[in-house]
């Protein structure tokens, strides 16, 4: 059993961000002392290890939120030991918090971590530089441009796990006989489904004016007879010859690579630009639903434009789309949720998923540029740092969203090879450090065999 002695004053914080690694990622067992003392020590057989404590004994011991920022430019750790660079993206890291560097006493076995990984891993985790900074985006969110990720060119790299490997690694050379917990590479793919149809939910009165524009102005009377019969059939399903049906094309596609899909699904209408047309009790949707599950993969929940700061539109939501599922025979045993267009307000949205008993949410990437907003492929507890507690709730990080990296109006690549570029070598970047690589790709993006095209060489690469 090994002892984690910790200073006292932070103890929530450092009891929190310790489980995070030493329990769930290390699988170690271990109990935390509160000590007099700035050090973090890790203590086992008459042995130690000293960690840094830079952000713990200096920023939140004053108190002052603005001077937990590191600084920039950031230190570059060029690391030389074959085991401490082992899983790492590059041979050289930036340094958050900390100094380069691990020395080690011969004769004692014992050893100093100069890398402040505990309390970057905190930093990093709980989204404390979103409480700090004040940019936000037209749809109110936190955007990479404005992170220390993007401005120190590291979004590409899941830089809180490349610092928890090296954290291992130096344990491993102090205790040589223990053993760790085991992560696996997967594949984590998902929809959010913000239009399920062209046709069935578009008013009557539109199809019609478009119809009567293709057999008037365009002469294309075949193709205004396929809106009005692909709107009549749409009543109690959403027909086969739909542009926006991919859906068993995606499941087919899933299926044959061994994956699961998890399709989010709105249940609410409070905005009337960018929420979604449809009633998630509609025939319609309640047939897809019910072929959803009875392939076998997931639902969840997309909270709809205005939830992420409101608790009672996104309870409401949530318990809409139990009872709608509960009605087709479809049972939850947690629930999942993304936000839609990725509004997130920290740490407001992640109590309000608490609250509404949400189990694992996946909304943290940024939506203007790929990569790893937490830093981490890995799932973990979510944490409130203004009020300063470990929630009920898991965070699943979402590494990248497709019109993240096609759309012009973020990074702009297009359906290209140089699109596929970008999406695999972050999926490379997880396979290094076992990670689960977490993917959103929208049923309306794979209408076109280029479109598919780039899907399939992602998944299957």
């Amino acid at each position: 059993m090994f002892t984690l002695a910790i200073p006292k004053g932070r103890s929530t914080e450092l009891r929190w961000i310790t489980n995070v690694i030493f329990r769930d990622r290390f699988g170690l067992q271990f109990t935390i002392e509160e000590r007099d003392s700035s050090d973090i020590v890790l203590e086992h057989l008459g042995r130690k290890l000293v960690l840094a404590n830079v952000f713990f004994s200096s920023a939140l011991a004053t108190g002052i939120l603005a001077t937990a920022i590191p600084e920039s430019p950031l230190n570059m750790w060029k690391v030389d030991e074959p085991d401490l660079r082992d899983k790492l993206v590059r041979e050289s890291i930036p340094i958050l918090f900390g100094n380069p560097g691990f020395t080690i006493n011969a004769i004692e076995g014992s050893g100093r971590l100069e890398l402040d990984v505990l309390g970057s891993a905190f930093f990093a985790l709980s989204r404390y530089e979103e409480i700090i900074f004040s940019e936000r985006d037209m749809h109110d969110r936190f955007p990479a441009y404005a992170s220390i990720a993007y401005k120190e060119k590291f979004l590409d790299r899941p830089i809180i796990d490349e610092y928890v490997e090296i954290l291992w690694a130096v344990i491993a050379r102090i205790w040589p006989e223990t053993e760790r917990k085991r992560s696996k590479f997967s594949v984590s793919i998902s929809h959010d489904i913000d239009s399920p149809s062209y046709h069935a939910f578009r008013p009557w009165r539109r199809v019609l004016r478009g119809a009567t524009g293709d057999i008037i102005k365009r002469r294309q009377l075949r193709k205004a007879a396929h809106e009005i019969r692909m709107k009549f059939l749409g009543r109690r399903s959403i027909p086969a010859g739909d542009r926006y049906n991919t859906f068993d094309w995606i499941m087919d596609t899933s299926e044959r690579l061994g994956l699961t899909s998890t399709f989010y699904v709105l249940c609410g209408r409070n905005h009337p630009l960018y929420d979604a047309d449809y009633d998630v009790g509609h025939p319609a949707i309640r047939n897809l639903l019910r072929r959803i599950k009875q392939r076998k993969h997931s639902i969840g929940l997309h909270p709809s434009y205005n939830t992420y700061r409101s608790p009672e539109m996104l309870i409401a939501e949530a318990e809409r789309l139990r009872t709608v599922c509960a009605e087709e025979g479809i049972e939850f045993t947690e629930l999942h949720s993304r936000m839609h267009y990725l509004r997130w307000h920290t740490p407001t949205t992640i109590n309000i998923l608490e609250r509404a008993g949400i189990a694992v949410d996946s909304s943290l990437a940024f939506a203007d540029h790929a990569g790893f907003r937490c830093g981490t492929y890995h799932e973990y507890q979510a944490f409130d740092p203004v009020g300063n507690r470990a929630l009920d709730v898991r965070i699943r990080p979402l590494v990248a969203m497709e019109s993240s990296v096609i759309d012009k109006r973020y990074m702009g690549l297009g359906v290209s090879a140089e699109a596929a570029d970008t999406l695999l070598a972050l999926k490379n970047a997880c396979r290094t450090v076992g990670g689960v690589f977490s993917l959103l790709w929208h049923n309306t993006q794979l209408v076109r065999d280029d479109q598919r095209s780039l899907y399939k060489s992602v998944l299957a690469g």
